[in-house]
């Protein structure tokens, strides 16, 4: 109970942090013309400082906003570079208190003006009179720093964005990332829900100003960690702007019939959000989903973003389309952590035209003034046309996180390829030729389903607590194909060594599925001591279990140049069935220590330990005998770090991570027995049933900084 109640300190801290960062939009050119005022604001009438209120200082002739703060936690406050000899009106609000309105004014003489102590009156019980409107800039709201959007005057086609960039604290880089007093945005919400997919740039710079009615920041606690916690932001709507629609079309047309178009229109209402969107070009722009369209198709444009641009590395002519639409429904208007109920889905559409002319020389030093030349020529089409589905449900409350998804995936892919290549040899000149012709074609499908269930203990003085997470998964892949390869093979230095191939191959009811099933247990040390500290040291359990079937039909049939007719290879046409059980449990340990002094800093350092093992066992079934083996492997696979994290309020913080993991890493069929398709003339593999697995270690250090000044 102790950790929680710290926990909160230190987020109301956070944001109390923030009257050491005033905002400016008119300053002196002159440093002689600067001047600068201070007070204390305080209660009338139990004469205690007040933290929470706002203080804005406005130009009395056209009431324009010069600077606003909060006060500190002795309740100081302070303007800089404020004009001087100009008339300036300062306002104090505060929730429960009447507003104070105070004129003043700096002169040269006197550039620091001192209000000294300001009393705030309270205000009485059912005092609801209005002598004057007045639109407090920012404001403490709880735990939540609230900025008021009225008091920021912008150009009328001013978008969210650029409000933002209005706003003391916050950065916007040109990757698209958002900062607040140096810490990351995590996440950019409008009425507590995700917008058009919750990409920064989908809800910033499509929403006019002039439809936000509070930007507000607050810190979210990490329920599995309470010494961590993210920044987000929400913005809150005006009641008439829950509603609307926008959109975008756009195209090019230039040089060598190069062209670019896409399209979006979407639509949003309190609980329902739809985007359609589409393009086309031959640029070589690939999109990889509906909503990387979506944040690239938006008001403002393009930007800096690297994701939906011209890939020069890609070879060849491309013609890309893609085109795809998104749904998101709430069943709760306003969502919070603590209750959310939400149904999202997206279906994608994408296809490509691809043509690849390309020339290659290779060169290999054989030995002392001995040279391999491979000189090759190849051309390659390739068409592809995909499609897939996604949906996802998730219902949580204080108590309970339950999420179902699922997803479907067509593919259809059509390729040929040809080539030409000769070998050279140093002194011996053209020793070999080689022709090639490969035709592919492949249907696939997958299906995925994924559960989650996480039940979370609110009781924490419980003393068998029953939190818990369950997460269950199943995909299914099925494939077909088929290709043809021609090869003809031309030694002049030893016509026997010539070869002609031509191969049919058939891959028939390719079949894949995988089960996993992951259970993580953190509260093993209540359950089995009950209330007792044990050095305070956090105690869970772990396991996961990954079960995978594979089957495979390969046909593949020789020509018979004699018949005229192609004839079963019995040496590559094979059946085979694939088993592998891979089991990981794991027991955790856990330790954390804090030190906090409220508004001025914040660490703490965590240590985590998993003791972990790995069961991997491997059965594998062919109609070629030598493919027939069974591999069962034990290996221990353990896991450390230690964190120290470091939060100097206003001025920075730091995190510096040292970890250690080590994994297995398994052979597979083609490493232990593979079958050689002697068409390929280059590529031999060998194959060792006595291979061990290979051990992964990594020693890792990060490091992060992030400077709240600048």
């Amino acid at each position: 109970m102790k950790i929680f109640f710290c926990c909160r300190i230190v987020l109301f801290s956070v944001f109390f942090s923030v009257f050491s960062y005033s905002f400016s939009v008119a300053q002196a050119k002159d440093s002689v013309n600067i001047g600068s005022a201070k007070g204390i604001i305080h209660d009338s009438a139990f004469n205690f400082v007040l933290t929470s209120a706002t203080v804005a200082v406005y130009r009395d002739s056209d009431s324009s906003l010069l600077q606003y703060s909060l006060p500190n936690t002795f309740g100081e406050f302070s303007f800089r570079s404020l004009p001087v000899g100009t008339a300036l009106r300062m306002v104090i609000t505060h929730v429960g208190y009447k507003a104070l309105t105070k004129k003043f004014s700096v002169s040269k003489a006197k550039p620091e003006y001192e209000f000294g102590k300001i009393n705030l009156l309270r205000k009485a019980e059912g005092d609801n009179e209005l002598s004057e409107i007045v639109i407090t800039p920012v404001r403490m709201n709880g735990d939540t720093l609230e900025f008021n959007a009225s008091a920021f005057k912008l150009d009328k086609n001013a978008t969210t964005e650029d409000l933002l960039r209005k706003l003391p604290g916050f950065t916007i880089w040109s990757d698209g990332e958002i900062t607040f007093n140096g810490k990351k945005i995590n996440s950019v919400l409008v009425e507590g829900k995700p917008f058009m997919g919750g990409d920064f740039a989908s809800a910033t710079q499509n929403l006019p100003k002039d439809a936000i009615q509070k930007v507000q920041v607050y810190q979210q606690v990490n329920q599995n960690n309470l010494y961590d916690s993210t920044t987000n932001v929400n913005l809150k709507l005006k009641e008439d702007k829950k509603m609307g629609r926008f959109g975008k079309v756009s195209g090019g047309y230039g040089t060598d019939k190069r062209y670019a178009a896409d399209g979006m229109m979407s639509g949003f209402n309190k609980k329902m959000q739809v985007s359609v969107v589409g393009a086309v070009n031959n640029i070589n722009k690939q999109a990889n989903s509906a909503q990387q369209l979506i944040e690239n198709s938006s008001y403002k444009g393009e930007g800096a973003s690297i994701d939906y641009q011209p890939n020069f590395r890609m070879g060849g002519l491309n013609k890309p389309m893609a085109a795809g639409i998104t749904f998101q429904y709430d069943f709760v208007p306003e969502p919070n952590w603590q209750n959310t109920h939400r149904f999202n889905s997206d279906y994608f559409l994408s296809g490509n035209h691809a043509l690849n002319l390309s020339n290659t020389s290779t060169n290999r030093f054989l030995g002392k003034d001995s040279l391999l030349v491979n000189n090759s020529a190849s051309r390659n089409s390739n068409t592809n046309t995909s499609q897939r589905l996604n949906a996802r449900y998730e219902k949580n409350t204080k108590k309970l996180r339950f999420t179902f998804s699922g997803n479907v995936g067509l593919n259809d892919n059509q390729s040929f390829n040809e080539s030409n290549a000769q070998q050279e040899r140093t002194g011996a000149g053209l020793i070999s030729t080689t022709e090639s012709k490969t035709e592919h074609k492949q249907q696939s499908k997958n299906y995925n389903l994924n559960l989650s269930l996480q039940k979370q203990e609110v009781d924490y003085n419980r003393t068998r607590p029953r939190q818990f997470t369950l997460n269950y998964a199943v995909g299914i892949i099925d494939n077909d194909g088929s290709s043809m390869n021609n090869t003809k093979f031309r030694s002049l230095a030893d016509p026997t060594l010539n070869r002609d191939y031509s191969r049919l191959y058939e891959q028939q009811d390719q079949f894949s599925l995988n089960n996993q099933l992951s259970f993580d247990y953190p509260a093993l040390k209540q359950l089995i001591f009950g209330k007792k500290r044990i050095g305070n040291i956090n105690i869970g359990i772990s396991n996961s279990i990954a079960l995978h079937n594979n089957q495979y039909t390969d046909k593949v049939q020789d020509y018979d140049t004699t018949a005229k007719l192609y004839r079963q290879n019995n040496y590559l046409t094979n059946k085979r069935d694939l088993d592998i059980v891979n089991m990981q449990p794991s027991l955790n340990f856990s330790k954390s220590f804090s030190k906090y002094l409220s508004n001025r800093y914040s660490k703490s350092l965590s240590i985590s330990a998993r003791v972990k093992g790995q069961y991997y066992y491997m059965q594998h079934k062919a109609t070629q005998l030598v493919q027939n083996f069974v591999q069962d492997y034990k290996r221990f696979t353990p896991e450390a770090s230690i964190n120290y994290y470091n939060y100097q309020y206003g001025r920075y913080s730091s995190s510096y991570t040292l970890s250690y993991n080590q994994a297995a890493g398994y052979p597979q069929v083609n490493h232990i027995a593979p079958l050689i398709d002697s068409s390929n003339v280059f590529y031999l593999p060998k194959g060792n049933r006595a291979i061990r697995p290979q051990t992964q270690r990594s020693l890792a250090f990060t490091f992060n900084l992030y400077g709240q000044k600048s």
